[in-house]
C-alpha cells in the first residue's frame, strides 16, 4: 500500500518576519535578522548580537492553553495555522483522524528549563514549576499542534 503525505501549505516566523510571505521576501531580498539583542532579560550575556523574533503576531491562543506550552511550541502553533489557512483545509468530523502532526525538533523548551533554573537555584523554591514536563518533552510542540489544530491523526514530535 503506497502512503501519501501532501505539503499544502507552509507556515513560519522568525527574525525576518512573522509569517513565511515576509520571511520568503526579506531572504529573496538578501537582508539578515542578525543584529543587537533587545530583550532586557538577555543582556547579561556576554553575547549582544543575536536573531529575535522581537514581537509575535496576535495569535488568540487562551491563557490557559499558554501556562502548560513553552516558547517553542507557542512558534510551532503559529507557523502551523499558516500552513493549515494557506492550504485551505479545515477539520471535520470526518477529517480529524486523518489528519496528524509531525514537528523536528533539535532542542526544546529551554524557556521552561531556565525560569525552574532560576527559581530553584537562585530564587530557592523548592520545586518545579507543575508543567514543566509538559513543556520540555521533544514531543510538545506536535501535541500543542495538534491540539490546537483539532487533529486526532498520529502525532510525532
Amino acid at each position: 500500500m503506497l502512503k501519501r503525505v501532501v505539503i499544502t501549505g507552509i507556515g513560519g516566523l522568525c527574525g525576518l518576519g512573522t509569517n513565511a510571505a515576509a520571511m520568503w521576501s526579506e531572504m529573496r531580498a538578501g537582508r539578515s535578522a542578525i543584529g543587537p539583542i533587545d530583550n532586557p532579560l538577555l543582556h547579561d550575556l556576554k553575547v549582544k548580537i543575536g536573531c529575535e523574533i522581537k514581537e509575535l503576531p496576535e495569535h488568540g491562543i487562551d491563557r490557559k492553553q499558554l501556562v502548560s506550552m513553552d516558547r517553542f511550541s507557542l512558534l510551532a502553533v503559529i507557523a502551523a495555522r499558516e500552513a493549515m489557512q494557506q492550504s485551505g483545509l479545515a477539520t471535520h468530523a470526518d477529517n480529524t483522524y486523518r489528519m496528524g502532526a509531525v514537528v523536528g525538533v533539535g532542542v526544546c523548551g529551554f524557556e521552561a528549563i531556565e525560569e525552574n533554573y532560576r527559581a530553584i537555584l537562585i530564587e530557592k523554591k523548592n520545586r518545579a514549576g507543575i508543567f514543566t514536563v509538559p513543556k520540555v518533552m521533544p514531543g510538545a510542540a506536535a501535541g500543542q499542534v495538534s491540539m490546537n489544530l483539532g487533529l486526532r491523526g498520529p502525532v510525532f514530535g
